[in-house]
């Protein structure tokens, strides 16, 4: 199948089984990288206006190169989240408590600014295939955590500017470097998130961190976070501009190479430490 990506517009010829990937390195935890992917099918891009500034805008460019650490499971998606957003829920929850971003079903697409990214609704036909990822997406998280040793640790991925854009939960604020959400400390064990917190500091001391600010958790933490079957889920949002152009009025998105190393090693340390502690 045919998929152009959305940041350099050039078509590839990929597989299902070259777009949702996991690498087995060890037992240890999950690393779930929900939004790193650029893809979209080449018969959808007629929904979509593909010279938006948003549309890359909220992308978690390299996100999956941060993951790529030498233990653990990792778990990444080629698509783009404006195709299919595997970290919403399948359908709408409809629930005034959640925030706009998290009552959009997955394949609805959702925009960080108020720039139009779909211009087209989806056919039934783009809606089935979208949630035939999504589910592919959800069947290998599950397959995952029953391989997990105990306790069994999911680190949910992404990043976030710099600057909180209009269609976010903080707008117009500055952002810490590293957020951890635990849904107000229920995703995961109150030993876990202390442990995971104490040791992500310990492992970048020059960086501001905060807990559960901006982000509290997402879809991910609450459909997987069950601590009391021993299961612990903790989204962890790194800012963007540690390791690449992150291009709010413009740019490239071009990866800072350096940057995606320190905090590849940072999160290697953190697991480390994790793990060791």
């Amino acid at each position: 199948m045919d998929f152009i990506d959305i940041l350099t517009k050039k078509t590839v010829n990929l597989e299902d089984s070259d777009l949702i990937t996991l690498k087995e390195k060890s037992n240890d935890f999950l690393i779930s990288v929900p939004h790193s992917g650029q893809l979209i099918p080449s018969n959808s891009i007629d929904k979509f206006n593909l010279d938006a500034h948003a549309l890359p805008l909220g992308t978690d460019f390299y996100t999956d190169l941060i993951a790529d650490i030498d233990k653990g499971m990792i778990l990444t998606t080629k698509l783009s989240s404006s195709f299919v957003n595997v970290s919403r829920f399948k359908s709408s929850p409809n629930d005034p408590s959640l925030p706009k971003h998290l009552n959009q079903a997955c394949y609805e697409v959702g925009s960080l600014t108020d720039e139009q990214i779909q211009i087209k609704p989806y056919s039934q036909e783009e809606i089935n295939l979208a949630l035939k990822y999504y589910d592919l997406y959800h069947q290998k998280i599950k397959d995952t955590i029953a391989k997990l040793n105990s306790p069994k640790v999911i680190i949910d991925l992404h990043s976030m500017s710099s600057l909180a854009l209009p269609n976010t939960p903080d707008a117009g604020n500055i952002r810490p470097d590293l957020n951890t959400g635990t849904l107000n400390d229920t995703s995961a064990s109150s030993e876990i998130i202390d442990k995971f917190n104490d040791v992500l500091q310990d492992a970048s001391p020059d960086m501001v961190f905060r807990k559960n600010h901006p982000y509290n958790g997402g879809v991910i933490t609450q459909l997987y976070g069950q601590p009391d079957k021993d299961i612990h889920c903790i989204q962890l949002e790194i800012k963007k501009e540690w390791f690449m152009n992150e291009s709010l009025e413009g740019g490239d998105f071009k990866a800072n190479s350096d940057g995606v190393q320190e905090m590849k090693r940072i999160l290697q340390d953190t697991l480390d430490l994790f793990l060791k502690n």
